[in-house]
């Protein structure tokens, strides 16, 4: 079976549908093997990661930058919060009366996306950013990993260097 660091240099990742990405390992013996991650449960690790982070480095600040850092991330969180709100609000009008040229193009002006851009090919797009960065990319092959290491074959046995 290969180790850790063979199948992160031996695989390809691509997004596939909806949030899953599609990992695909090629063996030294010519086969591959294909897994899929959420890319979802992906980002949802690395929130957790940033916040436990985010915990820790609190221990290590004085007060004023404790102070300031919780107001950065208050702020930021109220972003979010608005974002998530606009986006429901989209969400409640494609459902009343979407899938017409008019309640298509008010939850995209709601959502505060370009109305001419399909949204899978948006989604798609999201995707294929995240899988260049380097930290997704690395929670994304922990997961492949994980899911592949127990039907992946031994790797074949080198001969011992013994020449002199």
């Amino acid at each position: 079976m290969p180790t850790l660091a063979q199948f992160a240099n031996r695989i390809k990742m691509r997004h596939d549908y909806s949030d899953m990405i599609q990992v695909r390992y090629s063996h030294t013996d010519g086969e591959t093997y294909d897994t899929w991650v959420s890319g979802d449960e992906v980002v949802a690790r690395l929130k957790t990661m940033s916040r436990e982070q985010l915990i820790k480095s609190f221990s290590t600040l004085n007060f004023e930058q404790a102070k300031a850092s919780l107001e950065a991330e208050i702020s930021a969180q109220k972003e979010k919060k608005k974002r998530n709100f606009f986006n429901k609000m989209a969400d409640k009008v494609e459902d009343g009366i979407g899938g017409n040229l008019l309640g298509d193009t008010l939850a995209n002006r709601i959502r505060g996306v370009d109305g001419d851009e399909h949204p899978l090919d948006r989604q798609k797009a999201y995707w294929q950013n995240k899988l260049t960065e380097d930290a997704f990319r690395a929670v994304a092959i922990d997961l492949a990993w994980f899911n592949l290491e127990d039907s992946l074959p031994e790797e074949p046995k080198a001969e011992p260097d013994d020449w002199v």
